[in-house]
């Protein structure tokens, strides 16, 4: 049996990014930038208006008061999208919308609502400075600045970046293919007649919509019994197309507990078997080639524990991403909790501030790792470190956030 630091290192060791792939930018969400993006001109590409209103010269309106106003005579309208006109002459002003280019000659934009327009005049109360409302050519990125690296997540925002840039296309690592295997004789879909000793199967569309949350879809969804033929005949059908295969059940030490040994008939190589983890100690990992094989323990609690810690981030390692996927914050614990010293335990938790804005942490209902009630409401994870028997209340522990989309 092995820590969890060390299981968790030994999977991102072998999780290797996926080939880079181009794809238009509108199916790129979710997806890891696969290099360093470039802006090819300044960003913004012209001086334009941040509001509708006046385009000015500083120096005609620096004396403007309410008791000595300043008229200046309107030249000019200039819209998005229009050619900026001729240079802005002395006493002059331009009518000017928001996104149009500023005119030669403007130093200042004054908002609409400061100025009175009558005739073809403008009357100014107040004076401008120089840069009022005026967004700068290249204020935000200069032309060959990187603006996104290599590694960064593709959200709504980066897909916005992108097209001011651009850009149609992107290069990105190619999602993993991922299958999930379930075991088990006691297993029945939902909404099919439940026998006595059966169970619904609620491991497959749990695994399956934590895939999704990330982007991914399972390439096969499939069930076995407890029969090695079975098991075995499931996992080469799932190893043959995919790149990870994710089995829940079947992987203690039960005379039913057959996939370690049918992982071994099908050339998996085993790399772990048991992480000091509560819940998640019958966790086993493998390899076969380029091919990552996750057996995650049966128990719904401890499957998808066992995903979060261990699944999930090997499968940002194969999309390509190069920085933390899980934020770790410190908060001190509403109630007391006590264990056996040994393994790391995770605590489902709600995390919630006090008066001073302090961080809290308390633990759900129902711990246990069959007990899905409160790993539905939790949104953090309180580590138990594994030497420790007892942590009071009051006493500041390490959470991570429990998150199950990519953003």
């Amino acid at each position: 049996m092995i820590g969890y630091p060390e299981a968790l290192a030994l999977v991102i060791a072998r999780a290797r990014a996926m080939p880079v792939e181009s794809v238009p930018i509108n199916r790129a969400l979710g997806q890891i930038l696969a290099g360093d993006i470039v802006a090819p001109f300044p960003i913004p590409p012209f001086s334009s208006s941040a509001v509708d209103g006046y385009a000015v010269r500083v120096r005609d309106v620096a004396g403007a008061t309410a008791g000595h106003p300043v008229t200046l005579r309107l030249a000019a309208e200039v819209q998005a999208g229009d050619f900026a006109p001729a240079r802005l002459k002395p006493l002059q002003a331009f009518r000017i919308f928001t996104g149009a280019p500023v005119p030669p000659g403007v130093d200042a934009i004054v908002m609409q609502e400061q100025v009175q327009s009558t005739s073809g005049f403008v009357t100014l109360v107040s004076p401008a400075r120089r840069g009022d409302n005026i967004r700068l050519r290249g204020e935000e990125f200069r032309a060959g600045r990187t603006v996104l690296r290599r590694g960064t997540p593709v959200t709504p925002p980066v897909i916005g970046l992108l097209a001011t840039l651009g850009c149609r296309r992107v290069r990105v690592h190619r999602k993993p293919r991922v299958a999930i295997v379930v075991t088990g004789n006691e297993l029945r879909s939902p909404g099919k007649a439940l026998p006595g000793g059966a169970i619904y199967d609620s491991n497959s569309p749990a695994l399956a919509a934590s895939l999704e949350a990330l982007g991914l879809h399972p390439v096969l969804r499939l069930r076995a019994r407890d029969s090695a033929p079975k098991i075995r005949a499931a996992l080469v059908r799932a190893l043959g197309a995919s790149d990870v295969v994710i089995s829940a059940g079947g992987v203690s030490v039960g005379d039913h507990d057959l996939v370690r040994d049918v992982c071994r008939s099908v050339g998996i190589r085993q790399v772990f078997w048991r992480v000091a983890i509560k819940p998640g100690k019958p966790n086993f990992f493998g390899t076969k080639g380029k091919k990552l094989f996750f057996g995650v323990p049966g128990n719904p609690v401890a499957a998808l524990l066992s995903f979060q810690l261990l699944v999930r981030p090997a499968l940002f390692e194969m999309l390509g991403t190069t920085g933390a996927t899980t934020l770790r914050l410190t908060a001190r614990l509403e109630v007391g909790a006590t264990k056996k010293a040994g393994r790391a335990e995770f605590l489902r938790a709600t995390l919630h501030a006090n008066e001073h804005g302090e961080l809290l942490a308390k633990p759900v209902r129902g711990q246990d790792s069959h007990m899905l009630g409160g790993l539905a409401t939790a949104d953090c994870l309180v580590h138990f470190p594994e030497r420790t028997s007892g942590l009071r209340a009051g006493e500041k522990v390490t959470v991570t956030l429990l998150k199950w989309s990519q953003g």
